[in-house]
């Protein structure tokens, strides 16, 4: 009888974990090093940071990327696939889901 208890403990658990990871739009790529971005907010770098070299952008997110701390200065915008970014410097970064569907 107690696996019975045990399962609706168990699925309420994944699907947060599922709900965190549908949050995620981008994955930046550094040496041994990843740092995911959610959709919505302003995400500012810190300077301790590695240099990153990829982004991977999911799905139909968008993200952009600024020169400043407020995301108001674009620098490049990026769509959905794997980009390279070891020459494009920025500081902070702003991913959305993509109008275009």
């Amino acid at each position: 009888m107690r696996p019975f208890y045990i399962i609706p403990l168990v699925f309420p658990a994944l699907g947060l974990a599922n709900k965190a990871e549908d949050n995620s739009a981008a994955v930046l790529f550094g040496n041994d090093y990843e740092f995911s971005v959610a959709r919505g907010p302003c995400v500012n770098l810190k300077k301790g940071q590695p240099t990153f070299h990829e982004i991977k952008v999911t799905g139909h997110d968008v993200c952009t990327v600024y020169a400043n701390l407020k995301c108001d200065t674009e620098v490049r915008e990026f769509r959905a696939g794997v980009h390279e970014i070891t020459n494009v410097v920025f500081k902070s970064i702003k991913c959305s889901t993509s109008e275009e569907l």
